[in-house]
């Protein structure tokens, strides 16, 4: 195949540039593809370069390695003229949590009421978009049953770092160095518990 697909991925952190160089490597190596890739700074950019038209100066890119929002963003910007296809295994189980201190006053959804709510980034589907969401369809709704507090950390990336969920497990803004140790120790814990990490002996 003599034409290039180019192909577009936010890097959100330094490892996406090893990881698309060996997507890269595969494409031309084995799938004797010709596939360069682009790398963003936000999904937003990424985007408007797969929505570009020829007489724009953008960069222009012919597939997004998109978010679920920003393949949402791409639908409904482009008329409805875009399609998906092709998704991570990896993402089918993906879900959003609301975690509450063990033993609190809050054990149900419905204990939200008259309470603040931490949210992650705002553009972060499973930080900050879907608990709202989901909580809407109980009935409860942000505002007039209970508060938000959001840590918009990383806006752009659609939390792809995890750093805004870190934040709101480290506590309100302004405890800068109870954030660090919480920080380092929800870093630490998620380490432990990622696919192959080796278990120290305790």
């Amino acid at each position: 195949m003599s034409e290039t697909i180019w192909v577009g991925a936010v890097a959100y952190d330094p490892k996406v540039v090893t990881i698309w160089e060996g997507m890269r490597r595969y494409f031309h190596e084995e799938a004797r593809l010709s596939v360069e890739i682009v790398l963003f700074q936000s999904y937003e950019a990424q985007v408007m370069a797969l929505l570009g038209q020829p007489t724009e100066v953008l960069p222009r890119i012919d597939i997004a390695w998109n978010t679920n929002l920003a393949y949402l963003q791409a639908d409904e910007w482009s008329g409805h003229a875009c399609r998906a296809i092709a998704m991570r295994d990896t993402d089918l189980g993906w879900m959003t949590k609301i975690v509450a201190v063990n033993g609190g006053p809050i054990s149900t959804v419905a204990d939200l009421r008259n309470r603040t709510l931490a949210l992650g980034s705002r553009d972060s589907g499973h930080a900050a978009i879907l608990p709202v969401y989901f909580l809407e369809q109980q009935g409860i709704h942000e505002g007039s049953e209970y508060q938000t507090l959001r840590f918009d950390s990383d806006v752009g990336k659609h939390g792809d770092t995890g750093t805004s969920e870190v934040e709101v497990v480290a506590g309100r803004p302004g405890r800068a160095s109870r954030r660090r140790r919480y920080r380092q120790s929800v870093l630490e814990y998620c380490a432990k518990r990622a696919p192959g990490a080796r278990r120290q002996p305790s």
